[in-house]
């Protein structure tokens, strides 16, 4: 590893901290404060030579559009697909 990479890996990583300790006070940000967190961790990993980790998603990441667009009734969401979808 040369001088120049193990600058920035420090950097980045230090940025990614300071990132985790500033948004870490709602849903939102602990999701994307995981999500950095992940990324330095695989960052890491391919740095030392290590196998990289398996990708986990989360069984919350499913959207179904009638219970987020609660305003809609099923028949609009439905012709909304219709018209969005290629």
């Amino acid at each position: 590893m040369t001088p120049t990479s193990v600058f920035f890996s420090s950097l980045l990583e230090s940025l990614v901290h300071a990132w985790l300790i500033v948004c870490c006070s709602n849903m939102a940000t602990d999701e994307l404060a995981s999500k950095l967190q992940r990324r330095t961790d695989v960052i890491a990993s391919a740095e030392d030579g290590e196998e990289l980790p398996v990708a986990q998603m989360p069984s919350s990441m499913v959207f179904n559009p009638y219970t987020e667009f609660k305003e809609f009734s099923r028949k609009e969401i439905q012709h909304f697909q219709k018209m969005f979808t290629l």
